[in-house]
């Protein structure tokens, strides 16, 4: 995919607007709690004993890695119509940038998926109460906080 042309023949100017992109960046304090909490003290390898532990310089490197990667493929993301998927869609890219930094890194991939795993479990359940928060903020109409909070649709798909 060229920088001049999205997916499905969209121009990049419907590339993921700044706000959105600097919105996920700086969710990177809380990326990095999620990975330490996740991933600090377990073994490299599965299947090699030897390889050690991860660090916290490990993951704070990890991190770092995944979110540069992140910052080369945002440009290149599709225009999504609505907020919530825009963010889910940029947050699946910073999925697998952190997959692909932890293969880098020497992981297994079927590790690296677990190791993936895990820190996104940890991260989604901050973001979706921050959303949460936010939504909550801007109404009091349990709907209208249902409508404009993406992580709410998935618990309360029923209401919407």
């Amino acid at each position: 995919m060229s920088n001049t042309e999205g997916r499905a023949g969209r121009p990049a100017d419907l590339a993921p607007s700044r706000w959105a992109v600097t919105l996920i960046r700086g969710a990177k304090p809380f990326a990095l709690v999620a990975a330490s909490r996740a991933i600090v003290g377990r073994s490299r390898s599965r299947t090699d004993p030897t390889a050690g532990r991860f660090t916290d310089h490990d993951v704070k490197s990890l991190v770092g890695q995944a979110f540069d990667r992140f910052d080369r493929e945002a440009p290149n993301l599709p225009h999504e119509p609505t907020v919530g998927s825009r963010q889910n869609v940029m947050l699946a890219a910073l999925t697998l940038c952190l997959l692909e930094a932890l293969q880098c890194s020497g992981v297994e991939r079927g590790y690296a998926i677990e190791l993936t795993g895990d820190v996104c479990w940890r991260f989604y359940r901050h973001w979706g109460r921050a959303t949460n928060t936010v939504t909550g903020l801007i109404s009091r109409d349990v709907t209208r906080r249902l409508r404009l909070s993406p992580s709410s649709s998935r618990r309360h798909s029923s209401v919407a």
